[in-house]
């Protein structure tokens, strides 16, 4: 029988890399429904106006990082994405949030903007807006007015 005492630990064996993947949801509900004002209520008027003002000026964003990208305007870049982080981590559009935070982090270590980088910004913002309309806060219609991720 072996002393547990004098086993030595050997090397650890190298770790599978495994895909990236998304792990934060495309909108966190508890977040929205905790809003100053909502109370809770997903029928809160004051809910209704603040996702008009993220939808229409989120999409406004969206727009700008594509052209920022396209013209090579860092600092554009990254202000638009440091704008869009925080209004979407305080709605509770966490996937989102994570995009505009890397491009963010991207655009601060000097880094070129990239149409790759704003696309996945403009994908989550896709999804966060088809989590909207699922959800009912969104209305098919007042979704179908906003710019695709592909569309500028």
């Amino acid at each position: 029988m072996r002393d547990p005492s004098k086993i030595e630990a050997g090397p650890l064996a190298p770790q599978a890399e495994t895909p990236a993947r998304d792990v934060e949801p495309d909108l966190d509900l508890a977040v929205m429904l905790r809003l100053p004002g909502v109370n809770g209520s997903r029928e809160s008027p004051v809910l209704r106006r603040l996702l008009c003002l993220f939808v229409s000026e989120t999409a406004r964003n969206i727009k700008g990082l594509h052209c920022g990208a396209e013209a090579g305007d860092r600092p554009a870049v990254q202000a638009l994405a440091h704008k869009m982080k925080s209004a979407s981590m305080a709605i509770g559009a966490s996937r989102l949030a994570a995009r505009a935070r890397s491009l963010e982090a991207c655009m601060k270590g000097g880094a070129r903007p990239r149409p790759a980088d704003v696309k996945a910004v403009a994908v989550a913002w896709h999804d966060c807006g088809k989590a909207l309309v699922s959800e009912g806060l969104l209305s098919v219609d007042g979704w179908s007015g906003v710019e695709g991720p592909m569309e500028r």
